[in-house]
Order: structure tokens, then C-alpha cells, then sequence
């Protein structure tokens, strides 16, 4: 890979184009197939990505941010 760097550093992780657009297709694909976007929200949170950064990314890809309930 020459050294190159993969990703773009001048860029959070959910503010990345290419991150943009590989979840902007999974949430169309995800619809295509019935899911709803609350749905789709649930499913594309991950632990790597903190609350503000998802709710940004969720604006991004239009879906809905499903607030987290603690035990």
C-alpha cells in the first residue's frame, strides 16, 4: 500500500465522505428491504461512535436516533 494512509485525518470518523456515503447505501438498501429508519438507527449504532457523533451522523443519512435507556 506504499504508506498511504487510508483515511483522511482531517476527518472525524462520521464526517468522512466515503463514511457518508457507505452508510447513505445501507440505509437506502435497509429501507428497500422494510426496515424502518428507527430501525436501521438501532442497528448502525456502534461503541465506537459516541452519542453527538451519531446523531450527527443520523442527520447525515437521515434516520432516527433511538435514545439509549439505562438499567
Amino acid at each position: 500500500m506504499e504508506g498511504k494512509e487510508l483515511f483522511d485525518p482531517k476527518y472525524k470518523y462520521v464526517d468522512r465522505p466515503t463514511e457518508i456515503e457507505a452508510y447513505r447505501y445501507t440505509v437506502q438498501e435497509a429501507l428497500r428491504l422494510g426496515l424502518t429508519r428507527e430501525r436501521i438507527g438501532q442497528y448502525l449504532k456502534t461503541e465506537w461512535i459516541n452519542n453527538a457523533d451519531f446523531t450527527r451522523l443520523s442527520a447525515a443519512v437521515e434516520i432516527s436516533v433511538v435514545k439509549q435507556h439505562s438499567v
